[in-house]
């Protein structure tokens, strides 16, 4: 298998060439990291058997978070954890996409950006399922930022687990969601655009730091807001009572998703050629 590592020595020196001023301090060190993670650049340690002598050279690791050397064993350790974390209920997957309009600013301010958008959405979960109509209590949500998609497109989209229930505001009873429904979409996409505005503007009252806030604001609470949220898939129960397929939220295809693969990619298709004849369709980010 081809590493991340191999493929940064084949290109990156060209793309930094041609987009390292645009490029987070943060992207430029993690490419640098994993250049040097486990080579003579970074140094290491010898070990040696007392009973017959052998010794052995290991390089010491780089330790970045985007390092995936480095950070496999981590990513199953927390993916164990969360596990264990997991009701004995159904659950639901909601995921709450980006519109185009916003990516680029959530990409040039990503902590109070990604900060808001992470907030919002649980927020407006929480909020929405307390009412009766729906589930009438607290609900329990695992959300997970993903800053691409599979093609390593811009996507910032928020995955939710969200509790097939919730408990009572006394903490005593136990309120089960409808077996195959959780949350109205369009409320729930009115709930998020509602707080994602007010979260701005309460964290960056000012703009953020180098941006006058008129731009700022203009631009992340146009067209972009109206349609964030807008496509959240609500009607996503998973497959199994506790979760275990859906809790891998690493990036790897669950059993779900490999099964609607085929369906994203018709309607991929779909879209393309309503591009080529002159429509605009709605962007949408199928749930797995």
């Amino acid at each position: 298998m081809i590493e991340v590592a191999e493929v940064f020595r084949r290109f990156a020196a060209d793309y930094l060439n041609a987009h390292a001023a645009a490029m987070p301090p943060s992207h430029r060190r993690a490419i640098e990291d994993i250049l040097d993670c486990r080579t003579a650049a970074l140094g290491g340690q010898v070990w040696r058997c007392d009973t017959c002598g052998t010794e052995t050279f290991s390089f010491h690791s780089c330790g970045n978070r985007s390092c995936p050397k480095c950070h496999t064993a981590q990513t199953q350790e927390w993916l164990g954890h969360r596990q264990t974390e997991m009701l004995p209920v159904p659950y639901f997957h909601i995921t709450v996409t980006v519109p185009a309009e916003l990516r680029a600013v959530l990409r040039a301010h990503q902590r109070d950006g990604y900060a808001v958008l992470m907030q919002a959405t649980a927020g407006a979960i929480i909020e929405l399922a307390s009412d009766p109509r729906f589930v009438g209590g607290a609900v329990a949500v695992l959300a997970v930022l993903h800053t691409w998609d599979q093609q390593l497109n811009l996507h910032p989209h928020v995955h939710c687990l969200v509790s097939g229930g919730g408990i009572s505001e006394d903490g005593t009873t136990w309120h089960p969601a409808r077996r195959t429904f959780l949350l109205p979409i369009k409320a729930l996409a009115r709930k998020v655009r509602g707080k994602f505005r007010a979260l701005l503007q309460q964290r960056c009252p000012d703009g953020p730091p180098g941006q006058p806030a008129s731009c700022f604001f203009a631009a992340s609470t146009t067209a972009g807001v109206d349609d964030l949220a807008g496509n959240c898939d609500t009607n996503a129960p998973c497959s199994t009572p506790r979760g275990e397929r859906c809790v891998d939220l690493s990036g790897r295809p669950s059993s779900r998703h490999r099964q609607n693969s085929t369906e994203r990619k018709a309607s991929q298709r779909r879209r393309a050629l309503a591009c080529v004849a002159g429509a605009e369709p709605r962007a949408a980010t199928p749930v797995p």
